[in-house]
């Protein structure tokens, strides 16, 4: 099986080994799958994803788009590589997480990365300029 890695620092990027895998099509689909690999290892429950994604929708119709994205995610992911249901994506009625898998690699704005990206934030200011101050 080939290595899937995925860059969440700046534009989002998933590969399949050399490949790139189909892009996620809309950006509460890369929003969702962002959150699921942050907190990877941990499920949360629908209703909670459903909220934090469409918190101005009622609870039916945000579960529907819920129900929508992760299919979109489970498809890109899953189905484009044959891999079977639930190898990436742990998903059931009531919970869903991103499962740690094997042969994945995540990359990420942390650690010494962190360090680096303000730096380069900071030097990246007008000179005699605070960040707090109205242009």
């Amino acid at each position: 099986m080939e290595t899937l890695s995925i860059r969440l620092f700046g534009a989002m990027d998933i590969r399949s080994g050399d490949r790139p895998v189909p892009a996620l099509p809309t950006r509460k689909s890369r929003a969702l799958l962002g959150f699921l690999l942050l907190h990877r290892g941990r499920r949360y429950g629908r209703e909670t994803l459903s909220d934090m994604l469409w918190p101005s929708l009622t609870g039916r119709e945000a579960r529907r788009c819920l129900r929508t994205e992760l299919w979109r995610v489970h498809s890109a992911l899953e189905e484009s590589r044959d891999l079977p249901k639930g190898s990436l994506l742990s998903i059931d009625r009531s919970q869903v997480g991103f499962a740690a898998a094997r042969g994945c690699w995540l990359e990420t704005c942390a650690g010494s990365a962190l360090g680096s990206c303000r730096r380069r934030i900071r030097t990246a200011r007008p000179r005699g300029r605070s960040p707090r101050t109205p242009r």
